[in-house]
């Protein structure tokens, strides 16, 4: 719910395989820039019209939204999602000096980037695919989540539309299930600044994903019957 809402920044929680990564991908190809690629997965999206209905008047799509896609590892969210940002705005950038930043630096880049979209662009869609890991680096490294914290705020109070997806496998306090009682109780007030959507789609809904995935190529029948 983009339109009408104050709300930007959001976490998708669900079991691994369920699909958040396809759903991500589908996401980003509805607000894409590139008029085929968008047009295909709009044409999909048409299949289900109370669905299509819904995003067209929520999103505002004339140019295309400009996509980061960003797969958390187990190093430095701070630095890591500033190099995704660079790169998806065509910002240059020198990687050496970026890794020097901390994150206080970190987060001041990336609200001076994503205040400077492209023009010809309609907002800035950011996507943190495999968000745990980096949650998991930060209670291994006994940091708090004042990053994740300050990115969704940045990410609220952007001039320019901007929005922020997390995709999950469990709730932020679980990834604090090693602290103490009042650093879970922290975690889990961070979250707070996240809408969480929770994501577990039926087998039905699985396997017309998984069939949709499937095509078939008429040349290699014929040669399999020749």
């Amino acid at each position: 719910d983009f339109s009408g809402s104050a709300q930007r920044a959001y976490t998708l929680t669900g079991p691994y395989g369920s699909g958040k990564s396809t759903l991500a991908l589908y996401l980003s190809s509805l607000l894409s820039s590139n008029t085929k690629e968008r047009e295909y997965a709009t044409n999909k999206l048409q299949k289900t019209n109370n669905i299509f209905e819904n995003f067209t008047s929520r999103f505002n799509v004339n140019h295309g939204w400009v996509v980061v896609k960003h797969v958390c590892g187990l190093d430095s969210p701070a630095n890591a999602i500033l190099v995704s940002i660079y790169t998806a705005l065509n910002i240059e950038f020198d990687l050496g000096t970026v890794k020097t930043f901390d994150d206080e630096r970190c987060l001041e880049e990336i609200t001076h980037s994503l205040s400077n979209q492209p023009k010809e662009s309609d907002g800035v869609l950011l996507l943190l695919d495999e968000m745990g890991k980096a949650l998991d680096f930060q209670s291994r490294s006994n940091k708090d989540l004042h990053l994740f914290q300050s990115l969704a705020d940045i990410v609220q109070q952007a001039k320019s539309p901007v929005m922020l997806i997390g995709f999950l496998h469990q709730s932020f306090s679980d990834y604090a299930k090693n602290k103490d009682v009042t650093s879970q109780k922290e975690w889990a007030k961070v979250q707070g600044r996240y809408r969480d959507l929770s994501f577990n789609p039926s087998i039905d809904e699985s396997l017309v994903l998984v069939g949709d995935s499937i095509t078939k190529d008429d040349d290699i029948t014929k040669k399999l019957e020749s």
